[in-house]
């Protein structure tokens, strides 16, 4: 952080993109100064600042009415001690998606990870080590859905025969998964040009697009199927 903002302080810019997963507060003080334009990919954090993000909420939403059409009650979720505003609405896709079909997340079913493989797979052993395992579970990213399996593996539990796991972000270790992972897809390219096209509007004076919101896609693939009877 500290050499971009060198690199914002210096007169080679005109503008910036910069990453929501960032604080963005220093980086909106130092371009507001130099009257530089930013645009962030993710959220805006409460700051005048245009931004572009992926549609977390609907994205959650639908891997999660995936699941519960398999017939999946017993849902785990993988949260994360990290607290990007696209984890609240990624919970938020959760839990609106369990209280459209009259249930809720259960007590003791979401376990907190740093979107690192071994976090994930730390707690997924922790919710797969329960009395009353889940049979399903949507981790908040690929790298912690990965971490899952490989803590199935470990506890010979077999997926998705015995336990369906999804992912979110589509990152390409998830393709090769053994079995190929389920995710929720980021358009990656489609928020870098976005963002792209509303700073050269902002650099030639005119209003950019209105913030946009785009949306995700469901990768079905190897490790969701219906839990056993």
């Amino acid at each position: 952080a500290s050499a971009c903002m060198r690199l914002l302080r210096s007169d080679v810019i005109d503008g910036a993109i910069v990453l929501e997963t960032l604080d963005l507060q220093p980086f909106a003080d130092v371009l507001g100064q130099q009257e530089a334009p930013m645009v962030a990919i993710g959220y805006a954090q409460s700051l005048a600042l245009h931004a572009i993000h992926a549609d977390d909420y609907r994205g959650t939403l639908g891997a999660m009415q995936h699941l519960l059409a398999l017939g999946h009650r017993r849902i785990g979720v993988l949260g994360s001690v990290l607290r990007p505003f696209a984890v609240e609405e990624r919970l938020r896709g959760v839990h609106a998606a369990l209280a459209g079909h009259g249930l809720a997340l259960e007590e003791g079913m979401l376990a907190l990870g740093d979107f690192s493989i071994e976090s994930g797979e730390q707690a997924g052993h922790a919710l797969l080590t329960r009395s009353k395992r889940p049979s399903a579970i949507f981790a908040l990213n690929d790298r912690m859905a990965l971490g899952v399996m490989r803590a199935a593996r470990e506890l010979g539990i077999s997926v998705p025969g015995e336990l369906s796991i999804i992912g979110f972000d589509d990152i390409p270790m998830a393709a090769m998964a053994l079995p190929p992972l389920t995710t929720v897809r980021q358009p990656g390219f489609a928020l870098g040009g976005a963002a792209a096209q509303a700073l050269f509007a902002l650099l030639g004076g005119d209003a950019p697009p209105p913030a946009a919101v785009v949306p995700t896609e469901l990768i079905v693939r190897g490790t969701t199927a219906p839990p056993q009877p």
